[in-house]
């Protein structure tokens, strides 16, 4: 049985002197294993991309930011090992402007939030799917010439 999953997410950053960083945050996997990753969540009932989006990063960094614009999407596939079933899940990502808001109050499906330099942010991140739309991050902020 295959099961599909829609989901969405922010690349929060925000301006420090010459450059930026990005808002990562750090979860614990079923297997105990952490990874440092994207915010980002399911869709909800009557949700559109960028309202769920907004609401899975201010859930789960504690911050708030403004859509800037939209990064396109990621899709890939997992095993459920609990519902024992194949998911294939498609992730909606934009970049976000840092607005507000407390790393502190974050959720807790999160274990921890961390602003990362963009110079330092590949290498500390999990998933190389991820790594692809912070590239297109930076790509954008280069070219509106914030880094």
């Amino acid at each position: 049985m295959v099961k599909r999953e829609l989901s969405c997410g922010g690349i929060l950053y925000r301006r420090v002197e010459d450059s930026f960083q990005i808002a990562l945050v750090k979860r614990l996997r079923k297997n105990g294993l952490t990874v440092w990753c994207i915010p980002k969540g399911k869709v909800e009932e009557g949700e559109s991309h960028r309202e769920t989006a907004l609401r899975e990063v201010r859930e789960e960094t504690g911050m708030n930011g403004i859509i800037e614009s939209d990064l396109g999407n990621i899709n890939y596939w997992f095993y459920d090992t609990e519902d024992k079933v194949k998911i294939n899940k498609k992730v909606y990502f934009f970049l976000m402007a840092y607005k507000d808001g407390d790393l502190g109050d974050h959720d807790s499906e999160v274990e921890e939030v961390r602003w990362v330099g963009i110079d330092d942010v590949l290498d500390c991140m999990s998933y190389d799917s991820e790594k692809d739309i912070v590239e297109k991050s930076k790509n954008k902020l280069l070219e509106k010439g914030v880094a």
